[in-house]
């Protein structure tokens, strides 16, 4: 997060492929072995971005094109 705020997107592609975060316990046993190494990608465009975050009961408030998506 702090990468984020302060030097911009590490990587359009990565995601958190899980529905919580990882406990405290969990991220203690093996942090300093952690490594992170990121993609840079290509940004969404717009109306990617939001097929990704609305949902299909949504669809209505697309252009004409994307609704079908």
């Amino acid at each position: 997060m702090l990468q984020y705020y302060y030097r911009g997107v590490a990587s359009w592609t990565w995601y958190y492929p899980y529905h919580y975060a990882p406990m405290a316990s969990d991220l203690s046993r093996g942090l300093g072995r952690l490594t992170a190494a990121f993609d840079y990608g290509i940004p969404f465009q717009p109306f990617e971005q939001l097929l990704a975050v609305q949902p299909p009961q949504s669809a209505g408030l697309l252009p004409e094109p994307f609704r079908w998506l």
